[in-house]
């Protein structure tokens, strides 16, 4: 891998471990952010690699601090689209259903399933992809 890439991907890393159990806007929105100028200064390598690095963190978060991940992923999503989306169509099947079976309690399950309708009412993935994560809901 790139230096660079490398570099930055720890320090990405690093700063995502501060989300926590409880999600602070102001550093979803300042990651959402910096992903977006990563990908323009680096171009597709860094969608592909923030979202790599992202399903890792998920699967090895405890279950109080993945819907918190999510809501990044959803931020980068939603703000920054472009190389990022198919990026995580490649892995968003995986890292719904490591929510699924990673043990969230009843509300966190309940945001999971919102995060999924509002992926759907977006279009935000291949219909055939959300067909896969509501089959299993």
């Amino acid at each position: 891998m790139d230096p660079e890439i490398a570099s930055f991907l720890r320090t990405f890393s690093e700063n995502v471990d501060g989300i926590k159990a409880h999600p602070d806007k102001a550093l979803l929105n300042t990651l959402t952010v910096v992903a977006g100028e990563f990908l323009q200064n680096s171009g597709p390598i860094a969608a592909t690699s923030i979202a790599s690095m992202l399903e890792q963190k998920f699967a090895a978060a405890p279950p109080t601090y993945k819907i918190p991940l999510l809501y990044l992923i959803d931020s980068i999503l939603c703000n920054v689209r472009k190389d990022f989306v198919p990026a995580f169509e490649a892995r968003i099947v995986r890292i719904y259903f490591a929510g699924l079976r990673g043990g969230l309690n009843e509300k966190d399950g309940k945001r999971l399933v919102r995060l999924l309708k509002a992926w759907k009412d977006r279009r935000m993935f291949n219909p055939a992809v959300i067909a896969q994560m509501e089959a299993k809901t």
